[in-house]
Order: structure tokens, then C-alpha cells, then sequence
């Protein structure tokens, strides 16, 4: 936006001046009574502002929120905090451009997947060969755990069938 043209609501109030509407938010900043709890107080630039104060570190924390949210610390300085969300704001098309890469790549690599998906498996025969010989190993490893249980279980029959010695 054109930077000549400021203007920020706060509390229902229109500010076209920048040091009134950095008092305005430093007003709002001591009027807020619960702590860690967001309070809506206006907008900027199409963006909502919600303002906590963050009492782990003791801070005023200003989110402004259009399809996402984004956070500044607030300072003492009345203008410097407007400073600190033009700031913000103008990072943007920055963050926006790298956002963009990231997806191209992210892009590029799901593409990439796609097609080694597809290929087939250069080493399936012996993977099926090796298969094959560990399903007939398991079966000759299940035959003598069978047999060890058969005879187990034989032997157990023959104690249960044997009458018992009395003395």
C-alpha cells in the first residue's frame, strides 16, 4: 500500500497517523487484564489484529491474520512498533516467493517418485527365488517343531496312561 496513505483501526477507531495509532496500541497493551488470553483489537491493511501478552517471556505478542497468521513482538516504542508489522507485512511477497520454490521442488520430487514407482523391480526373479526358498525353509523348520510336539505330547499321554504305584 501507498505508505503516505496510513490507516489502522484499533478499538473501533480509525488512526490515519502513525504515532496516534502506535499510542492506541500501546494503550490497548496496558488495558488487557487477562494474561496469555488473545484479544481482538482492529485491522491493518486488510490484515485482523489480536493482541496477548506472553507471560513466559514477558511480552506483548501482536498476530495479524488474513489466510494465515503471522506474529511480532511489540516493543515500548510507539512508532517503532508500527515499523515492526510494516515490516512484517512487507516481508510477504519474500515469503511468498520462497513458499513457491518449496513447492516446485516439492513438486519436482513427488513427480520423480511417480515415475520410480512405476519402474519395475530390476531384482524381483531372485526376490521371488529367495521367497520361494524361505517359505520351503520355514516348512522343514515347522516339520521338526511338529515332530518335537508330536513326541512331547505322545509322552505325556503315555505318563497320563500308566496307572499310578501306590505304595
Amino acid at each position: 500500500t501507498d505508505p503516505e496513505q496510513f490507516s489502522m483501526e484499533i478499538s473501533g477507531k480509525v488512526f490515519t497517523e502513525k504515532k496516534e495509532a502506535g499510542a492506541a496500541l500501546l494503550a490497548v497493551c496496558k488495558d488487557i487484564k487477562s494474561v496469555d488470553a488473545a484479544m481482538d483489537i482492529g485491522s491493518y491493511q486488510g490484515f485482523n489484529m489480536r493482541i496477548q501478552f506472553d507471560s513466559w517471556s514477558k511480552e506483548f505478542i501482536l498476530s495479524v491474520k488474513h489466510e494465515s497468521v503471522a506474529k511480532v513482538r511489540l516493543g515500548a516504542d510507539a512508532l517503532g512498533n508500527i515499523i515492526r508489522i510494516n515490516n512484517l507485512l512487507e516481508s510477504y511477497p519474500e515469503k511468498l516467493a520462497e513458499a513457491e520454490q518449496r513447492l516446485e521442488t516439492v513438486q519436482e520430487q513427488m513427480t520423480n517418485a511417480k515415475e520410480e514407482v512405476g519402474k519395475p523391480f530390476p531384482k524381483e526373479e531372485e526376490l521371488n527365488q529367495k521367497l520361494e526358498r524361505l517359505s520351503e525353509l520355514n516348512a522343514l523348520l515347522n516339520m521338526n517343531e511338529r515332530e518335537d510336539t508330536e513326541t512331547e505330547q505322545s509322552e505325556s499321554k503315555e505318563k497320563e496312561e500308566r496307572p499310578a504305584r501306590g505304595s
